[in-house]
């Protein structure tokens, strides 16, 4: 039961993690290396939105950090960023 229990709380806690977004205010860390892009569009979403998509993208592909390179909110919402890992 204790097994159980315990990989329950291991695999929670890593589906909980989400991909960091690399700023001015934090940036990279030393030592990660980029492995990809990714895409986010959604007609009308809002810049936290397209951001959490970056986000979510990035965990799909594996990625822990993302910088967005493109930002758009308006009609045809969409971002892109780069993914490191």
């Amino acid at each position: 039961m204790k097994k159980i229990i315990i990989f329950s709380a291991i695999i929670f806690s890593a589906a909980s993690i989400a991909a960091t977004e690399v700023t001015s205010s934090t940036p990279l860390p030393a030592g990660k290396d980029k492995i990809g892009s990714v895409s986010y569009s959604n007609p009308n979403a809002s810049t936290s939105e397209i951001i959490q998509g970056l986000s979510d993208q990035t965990d799909k592909m594996g990625g822990t950090y993302f910088k967005i390179t493109s930002l758009e909110v308006a009609s045809n919402s969409r971002g892109t960023a780069i993914v490191y890992k």
